[in-house]
Formats: structure tokens, sequence, C-alpha cells
């Protein structure tokens, strides 16, 4: 039997621009960045409007895989005029946050004692919370903390450990602890995460110490050299010191934090300065190596303010300018300043603004005057979505909920 010949087709490496545009929208900007190698147009995505509209509709959407049933916490500091003694939290859920209940903080913070800070992000469920004490014996402490499943109301206290024989471990031997009568000692929580390698959530603290007499002379000139590093473990439900170097002046203050910090694939992160001029870096510390890793902004990218959160598999941050513009860009890798991309600019908008979260189909929460309002990227619409609070005293998490209860988790 004589066989027939099929007729060869040719066989096209051409893929047309809507079909690359859509796979390489929903990739992380790592990945963006590492096939911008590939071709000359690939390089230059982020300056065709194609493409930018694509990306800015599948960036906050795919933010949250099960968005249907995700909710919000809004931690609340009362405005002016309000009860000053009261720190709310209140849970909003709905498609236009008609849900709205107002939740009892866990016992131990039932009673005011000073205000309340969300720690990072929630975390399988659980949030961390940090209450300020004030001053006594010379160290300023935010050591109340619990950890907090809101959903099944169980928490856990976080034991604050010896505060005296830890600091004394900072200084010379020689050192006894009435000398340090002249140093004011402050302890930041500054992270709270997960370490999927040991299967253990841990926190990261550290002390830094303020020399009295010198911050009289000059407030930017007072940070002693020493420092200490601390990581708390829930399986162990113990402190312990890591030998790390990081300079004072890198650091933000705890309170300053006020939310803008996020746990993001094993490693906390939050801004820092990288001098006393406040010039802003990324500290990100891994969890698992116990490793920092400092990441500075574009000094082109400075503004009035940033509120750092995770889009599409990446460190992305909302900044904001006094001409009322919000600008958001995002890390393509971590440690490499020059991977930032600014993706969008938005503005100006009508009055002065403060971003506080991010939702789901391109919504921007903002503080505007002590009232939240859901700012839309895709239509550019605002609204006010019925809650109050102090601007700048803010903080809003999206969470899912979780049944497992922390006891349960490390028992």
């Amino acid at each position: 039997m004589q066989s027939m010949d099929l007729p060869k087709k040719e066989v096209s490496n051409y893929i047309p621009n809507d079909i690359s545009f859509d796979i390489l929208s929903k990739l992380p900007m790592k990945s963006l960045k590492r096939f911008s190698c590939v071709c000359k147009f690939w390089s230059n995505l982020f300056e065709e409007p194609q493409f930018m509209d694509i990306y800015r509709t599948s960036l906050f959407v795919s933010n949250y895989d099960d968005h249907h049933n995700s909710c919000f916490l809004f931690k609340k500091t009362p405005e002016l005029g309000e009860n000053q003694n009261e720190d709310n939290i209140v849970l909003l859920s709905g498609e236009t946050f008609e849900n709205k209940v107002k939740l009892d903080w866990p016992p131990p913070f039932e009673v005011y004692r000073g205000r309340i800070y969300i720690i990072g992000s929630i975390v399988n469920g659980m949030l961390c919370l940090c209450r300020g004490n004030g001053r006594g014996d010379h160290i300023c402490i935010n050591q109340e903390v619990i950890l907090w499943n809101p959903f099944i109301e169980d928490f856990k206290v976080i034991p604050s450990g010896s505060f005296k024989h830890t600091i004394l471990k900072a200084f010379p031997p020689d050192t006894i602890f009435e000398d340090l009568s002249k140093i004011t000692t402050f302890v930041n929580i500054y992270g709270f995460g997960y370490d999927p390698i040991a299967d253990d959530y841990k926190l990261i603290r550290n002390f830094c110490f303020i020399d009295n007499k010198k911050y009289e002379l000059d407030p930017n000139d007072c940070i002693h050299d020493e420092t200490l590093w601390q990581i708390y473990s829930l399986k162990s439900n113990s402190w312990r010191d890591i030998q790390v170097k990081m300079p004072n002046h890198i650091l933000n203050s705890g309170w300053e934090q006020n939310g803008n910090a996020i746990y993001f694939q094993g490693m906390c992160h939050w801004w820092g300065y990288k001098d006393y001029y406040g010039e802003h870096v990324l500290v990100s510390f891994n969890l698992r190596n116990e490793v920092f890793i400092t990441t500075h902004s574009n000094p082109n990218y400075h503004r009035l303010g940033k509120h750092m959160l995770v889009l599409k598999d990446s460190i992305a941050m909302i900044e904001y300018d006094e001409s009322y513009n919000l600008f958001i860009s995002v890390l393509g890798e971590i440690g490499v300043a020059e991977s930032w991309t600014r993706l969008f600019r938005i503005g100006p908008l009508r009055c002065s603004i403060n971003p506080i979260g991010v939702g789901i189909n391109g919504d921007i929460f903002l503080n505007r005057y002590g009232k939240i309002e859901k700012f839309n990227l895709n239509t550019n619409l605002i609204e006010e979505i019925g809650v109050t609070g102090r601007i700048k005293k803010c903080q809003m998490v999206i969470c899912n909920n979780s049944i497992f209860p922390i006891g349960g988790i490390h028992g």
C-alpha cells in the first residue's frame, strides 16, 4: 500500500499579544523581571498600556484566592472627642461591608491600660496583639503581647522574660543594673510569622538603649551601639537571644509601624530608616535562618508616607505625596533596590488621604480626615464604608475564618 504524505504545516513561534499579555499578567513581579530578557518587547511590558490595563485588573483579584469568604478586621483609635480610653476592633464583611460587628478584646486586654496594636499580618487565623505599658524602671516596653484567634475567641499570653537579665547581657560584664539608670530601654516587637520548616510560630523583638543625657542635647544622636535581638518560639514558649548585627538607626519604632509591617513567605518585613534623615529601608528577617536583609527604596520614590502590602506574590508599597497622589510600586527581588517597579500613579485625589489597607477587586482603604473610605482602582470611585477612626491610628487587615485553637497547634 502506497503511503500518503500529509501536507506539511508551518509552525509559528509567534504568540499574539493578547494571549501573551493574559499569561504574563498572572505572574509575580520577580518572574516578569526574569523574563524581561526574552525579547525587547517583553522588557518594555510596563510601558505597554494594553498590558498595564490587564495587569491592573488582575493585580488585586488574584491577591485573595477565597475572597468571597474573606472579611476584614478594623482596629481603630477613637477620634478626638470620643472616649479616648478605648481602642475598638470591628469585623467587617459583606459586599459593601454592611455587616459590622464590634468584637470584645481577649480578657488580658479588656481593661484599658494603653494603646493596642496589631503586629504584622494575620497568620493562619492568628493575630499578634501588643500593648504598651508606658514607662517604669527606665524601661519603655510593649511587653503585654498575646496571640489571638478572634473567630473562636482563643488566645495565648506571651511571656515577657527577664528584662533586667536580658538588658545586662547587652553591656560589658562589669556593668550593674543600677548603672543603667541613665539609660532608657525600648523593647519593640517587630514581626510575627510562621516558620514552615520548623512548623513553629515566632516573634522577633529588639532592645534599643537611649542615653538620656545625650537625648536632651540631640535626640538624633543618643542611641547606644549596643543592641539585642530575641526570638520567641511558640513551640518552646520562650525567648532566646540571636546573634545578629543590625544598626540601630536602621530601625523604626515599633509604635511607628502601626500596621505597616507584614509577614510573607517565611519572612517578617517592616520599614526602617537608612539614616536619621528619614530615607526608608525595607527590613526583612528570615524566620528560618535568622538573617536580616535590607532593601533600599528608590530615592526618587520618597514620599510623605508608605503602606506595605502583598500583591501577586510580591512585596508592594502604596505611597502618597503632598499633592494627594497615590503611587503603587512592586519589589521584584528582596535585597535588590533596582527591582522596585512603579506600576501606577493615581490622582491627584480630592483631598489628603492615608492608605491603611488593601482589599479585593482593586480596592484600597483610605483614612480621610477620620472617615474610612474605599477607593476602587478600576472605577476610580471613592465611597465611605461606615466606620471612623483617628488619622494614622487605624489598622485594617484581611482575614479568613480559622477554627484551629492556638493551644491545639502547639499544646
